[in-house]
This record gives structure tokens, sequence and C-alpha cells, in this order.
């Protein structure tokens, strides 16, 4: 029995580096995609915590206070995590940026 049941057609290495060249790349513009779609939330939530903060230098009711606390802490809890993904970096810039406005609510008496 000197040769096998089955004859291999092609390169099995090439197809299987190809095939996994063809999924890295997938992932690749997922990944893209997904930075995109997390920096745009970044941006909405920046715009949102500076909105509510404009409202609050106007009407300082503690409504406004709580909402940016709120957002603080549920910011706060994605970026608890010890791996420290581009997606926890931007969590720790938006409590960052909570924190900021927090202590400039602090200085405004509120209603």
């Amino acid at each position: 029995m000197d040769t096998l049941p089955f004859v291999f057609k092609g390169n099995l290495y090439k197809d299987y580096s190809d095939s996994l060249k063809a999924e890295i790349d997938l992932l690749k513009e997922k990944e893209e995609e997904s930075w995109r779609i997390a920096l745009d939330m970044f941006m909405f939530s920046l715009r949102y915590i500076s909105s509510i903060y404009d409202l609050y230098k106007k009407n300082p009711y503690q409504c406004y206070k709580d909402e940016i606390v709120d957002m603080c802490n549920k910011f706060s809890a994605h970026s608890m995590g010890k791996n420290k993904s581009w997606t926890t970096k931007l969590s720790d810039g938006l409590v960052e940026e909570c924190n900021r406005i927090i202590n400039e609510m602090e200085k405004i008496p509120t209603k």
C-alpha cells in the first residue's frame, strides 16, 4: 500500500494561509469600523456633557448635576478593567471630562 487513498489537490498550507489572511482582513475592517463608531459615540458624549453643563450654567438645577454624575459613574464602570484598550481609554477621557465639569458645577449654587 504505497499510495494514499486520496490525492491532495492544491497547496493545503497556502489555502489555509489565504483563508486566515481573509479572516484577518475582515477583522481589521470590523475593528476599524468599531473604532469609528466608538469615536463618534465619544464625540457625541462630549457634546452632550457640554450641553448639560451649558443648561446648568443658565439654570443651575440639581437634576443637571445628577445627570453628569450618573454619566460619570457609567463611564467609570466601563474604564475599570485592567486591560486598557482604546475603548477604555475613551471612557477614561469621558470620566476626566465629567469630573472637570462636576468641579465647575460645584462652584455654581444649585437652585
